[in-house]
């Protein structure tokens, strides 16, 4: 579903896009916390888009650069 947003899923590429991510996020939890496909150093974000939910795995400094700092 990651190509709902079509954004290359490069760190350039994220955070130049970050408004669109931010929009439609709806939670995050630690990559590692997860029960499925659990991954250290990551944040697993929700996303609510045109009626779909899906997730998205970011590295920890894409996660902060795109949505704790400001711009």
């Amino acid at each position: 579903m990651w190509n709902e947003f079509h954004i290359p899923c490069r760190t350039n590429a994220l955070i130049e896009n970050r408004e669109i991510l931010k929009k439609y996020a709806v939670g995050w939890c630690y990559g590692e916390n997860l029960i499925c496909r659990p991954k250290a150093n990551h944040i697993a974000v929700m996303f609510f888009k045109d009626y779909k939910e899906f997730w998205f795995h970011l590295r920890d400094y894409e996660f902060e650069k795109i949505f704790q700092e400001k711009e």
